[in-house]
């Protein structure tokens, strides 16, 4: 057999990176990115790509949860 696949994580990350690069105004799509990013354990990073979703739809409920719970002190 091959070589092993490669982690879900960082493919998930890469797929959505193409999505919102295709797309930079899908709000859904960010904040994907950002959830797997913050996964990844890059939390300014997903924090940064969550405000942006918010830029592009500020009613994102998602996005404002997420990024609530990542910039609350005790969630750390």
């Amino acid at each position: 057999m091959g070589a092993p696949s490669e982690p879900s994580e960082p493919r998930h990350r890469k797929c959505f990176a193409q999505a919102v690069a295709l797309n930079p105004r899908t709000a859904v799509a960010i904040v994907h990115l950002a959830v797997t990013l913050q996964r990844l354990g890059r939390t300014l990073e997903a924090v940064a790509r969550l405000k942006e979703a918010l830029v592009v739809d500020p009613t994102n409920a998602e996005a404002q949860t997420y990024l609530r719970v990542l910039t609350t002190p005790s969630s750390r």
